[in-house]
């Protein structure tokens, strides 16, 4: 059986990937400053609401989302200063 430390691991891997998949398919698809935009703006509501959490599992949920913005950002971010 798995602990919950490696779940938890297993989960923020799995959140990297898919996060970084969405933002740059979405990045190549539409232009890099909305998404830059609404990465920042995810990232912003979910620090807050994590900052607020009233149990644990709205922190892990506020936490994973805080992570999923960050990854998006910085894919962003990346291939707009490869394109410069």
């Amino acid at each position: 059986m798995i602990s919950i430390p490696a779940a938890l691991k297993i989960l923020i891997i799995a959140d990297y990937i898919l996060a970084g998949t969405i933002f740059a398919y979405a990045s190549d698809n539409y232009e890099r400053r909305p998404v830059v935009i609404i990465a920042f703006l995810l990232e912003i509501t979910a620090s807050i609401s994590c900052a607020l959490s009233i149990n644990i599992i709205q922190y892990l949920i506020s936490r994973l989302l805080v992570g999923t913005a960050t990854i998006g950002r910085l894919i962003t971010f990346g291939s707009l200063c490869k394109n410069i």
